[in-house]
């Protein structure tokens, strides 16, 4: 079973990145997310990855840490959720954040992605609840997109996560927030 590659060299890539690892170059499919952290990594780096078959071909996805390579694996156990959608579903936000609306059963958080439904979101989140059982989050009050928009929108500001975070939990401590934008200015401003 293959775990990880040690990539002596990555680079970008439609869908993913390109990993040198010794002689080999691979084409690693991963969410843009990941494909982000694993370019900045210096190299060599770990992709932790996952080798699937199909027909008569192999492909690799690669994931910036084992936890999200764990989350691909979960979602990829769901009847219906097929590789693209697995990847997608971990563009929607951190394990965290997608685990957040697991908790919160947020169905708005999974519809953007291609290919998933109503039916299907529900088997999402009632699979993962049943796998995450005893580690989900607290439930937000409010969207969980919203959270990550604000979040994202404070650490391309130059807040950094663990700031942003926190602003955000301040804010959601007080009165409750009518859209992504005023949590946002509100986290802003300090809570």
């Amino acid at each position: 079973m293959l775990d990880a590659l040690i990539a002596d060299d990555i680079s970008t890539r439609p869908g993913g990145v390109r990993a040198r690892c010794g002689s080999l170059v691979l084409a690693v499919d991963c969410p843009e997310r990941d494909r982000e952290r694993l370019e900045a990594l210096e190299t060599p780096a770990v992709i932790w990855a996952q080798l699937e078959a199909r027909d008569e071909e192999f492909l690799l996805a690669g994931f910036s840490s084992h936890e999200r390579r764990e989350l691909y694996r979960a979602l990829r156990r769901i009847p219906g959720i097929g590789r693209r959608s697995a990847l997608a579903v971990l563009d929607c936000g951190e394990q965290r954040d997608i685990l957040r609306a697991v908790a919160g059963g947020d169905a708005d958080f999974f519809r953007a992605v291609p290919g998933l439904g109503a039916k299907r979101i529900g088997s999402v989140i009632a699979e993962l609840a049943a796998r995450y059982d005893g580690v989900l989050p607290k439930p937000l009050a409010v969207p969980v997109a919203w959270y990550v928009q604000a979040r994202e929108g404070l650490c391309a500001a130059g807040m950094s996560v663990e700031d942003a975070e926190e602003r955000l939990e301040d804010v959601l401590a007080g009165a409750e927030p009518h859209s992504a934008a005023e949590l946002y200015e509100r986290a802003g401003e300090g809570g």
